[in-house]
């Protein structure tokens, strides 16, 4: 009898066990959708400082840089989620965004609220103890500024575009603290105002394309002229351009001596190129999220990929 008995609830927990593995990837696909994993492209930033420093082939450098990526990644999640929870009511209202896991109900905004704030801490526990106290201190204001931005800044004109563009910044100022390199004048700006001309630019074709029901995809768009954004867009890349140029020659020249890396000097032809190309998106009304472009839009993709191969060539191949 207990043969049977036994035997008779092998089935009931076999089915039991494959009706949960389903719900469980379910769950854990929600999870990681809720963390944008497309939008970690954006976290290769925080390379960039040692990349253009000629350390990143240095083993503690290249460690303590991977693990401010890491804790970067983790931050940059948390406040996916954080901002997810906050926003569900009105992601619901909008047509692509309504599908995001706590706004369709596959994740609870208390499942979201919570886990993101335990993975900041988690990250900046991590930072603290694994590379320092700095990092830490950067993670920790890029948490509590995308935090503000949530709840009020995405609303005012011109903070929110600063606030945005920060973002950009802070991911490269993480790998200079991790690795203890000091970030040039040139390096800043070119990334500032980069960022800048980035966000800008996206806002400017969300005007554009959008029209009158600008505010409706974006309240803060109700209040920006579009000829306000086209001056900014213009204004940025002009700065962009010049600062990169000057940091391509200054670079390749402390790098390799008096005569400047060729390679990182023409460096600026496709840099030049991706901007032109991301600008005529702009005037089109066609830009998406920046990693996106990067990887659905050739032109972008294979000038960004030249550039990167042309100044790595230069820094540690010469």
């Amino acid at each position: 009898m207990g043969s049977a008995a036994t035997d008779s609830a092998t089935p009931v927990q076999d089915a039991s066990e494959r009706s949960l593995a389903p719900a469980l990837r379910r769950r854990l696909g929600a999870l990681v959708t809720l963390s944008r994993p497309r939008q970690w492209v954006k976290n290769v930033l925080v390379l960039a400082a040692p990349v253009a420093a000629g350390r990143i082939g240095d083993p503690s450098t290249l460690s303590a840089a991977l693990l401010a990526l890491v804790t970067f990644t983790m931050v940059a999640s948390g406040v996916y989620w954080v901002n997810d929870a906050l926003d569900a009511a009105t992601d619901r209202l909008h047509p692509t965004k309504r599908r995001r896991p706590v706004a369709d109900g596959r994740v609870s905004a208390t499942t979201a609220l919570y886990g993101g704030l335990a993975l900041e801490v988690c990250a900046l526990l991590l930072a603290w103890l694994a590379v320092g106290p700095l990092l830490a201190g950067v993670l920790g204001a890029y948490a509590l500024l995308q935090l503000a931005y949530s709840v009020q800044l995405k609303r005012v004109p011109v903070a929110e575009l600063m606030v945005v563009a920060s973002g950009f910044v802070i991911r490269a100022m993480a790998g200079g603290v991790a690795t203890d390199i000091a970030l040039t004048e040139w390096f800043l700006i070119v990334t500032s105002f980069g960022a800048l001309f980035v966000v800008a630019g996206k806002r400017y074709a969300e005007s554009l394309a959008m029209g009158d029901l600008a505010g409706e995809h974006r309240a803060v768009l109700d209040r920006y002229p579009q000829a306000f954004l086209q001056q900014v867009v213009g204004v940025c890349l002009a700065v962009t351009l010049l600062a990169y140029c000057l940091w391509a020659f200054r670079t390749s020249t402390i790098i390799t001596g008096p005569t400047p890396s060729l390679w990182v000097a023409m460096s600026v032809v496709p840099v030049t190129l991706v901007s032109l190309r991301y600008l005529l998106l702009v005037a089109a009304g066609r830009t998406g999220e920046p990693e996106d472009l990067l990887l659905r839009d050739r032109v972008i993709g294979l000038g960004a990929v030249i550039a990167a191969t042309m100044v790595l060539f230069g820094l540690y191949g010469s």
